[in-house]
């Protein structure tokens, strides 16, 4: 494997399949985007304040970050955001869920949450990696 490719490509490369994992986010964000009222008033019935603005906020941020994030520019922020997004999803809209099932096996009633979290932390953590726009743009200056 030395000879094939080193670590470091083979991070890289991982970097970018995750990545391009998280771009699924965009279908989320495109049932919010094309159904705002719904959204927004599923957010009020969560309590979340300025609902009409949160949805829009969040549709736009779950449509146009997993693509950012795609191509890795502003990686960083959007999945930082991203994140934060899927923890305030977890503890408003499916916590009730998890806990009334119980432990551990509630967990499946908030996985995908938990994946797209953790998945979009890590990308925020790590950075976009070799494979990006973002590094592209740092080579040519």
């Amino acid at each position: 494997m030395g000879k094939f490719m080193k670590n470091a490509d083979l991070a890289d490369w991982g970097m970018l399949a995750l990545r391009a994992a998280v771009v699924l986010f965009f279908f989320h964000g495109l049932s919010k985007l094309t159904n705002l009222d719904g959204t927004s008033t599923f957010f009020a019935s969560l309590g979340i304040p300025f609902p009409w603005i949160m949805a829009l906020f969040i549709a736009l941020l779950e449509t146009l970050g997993p693509i950012a994030i795609l191509f890795g520019i502003g990686t960083r922020y959007f999945a930082a955001l991203l994140a934060m997004d899927m923890l305030v999803a977890i503890l408003l809209a499916r916590l009730g869920m998890v806990l009334k099932a119980g432990l551990p096996m509630g967990i499946t009633k908030a996985e995908l949450e938990f994946t797209y979290m953790l998945a979009t932390a890590a990308i925020a953590l790590i950075g976009p990696g070799k494979y990006s726009l973002e590094a592209w743009l740092a080579k040519k200056k």
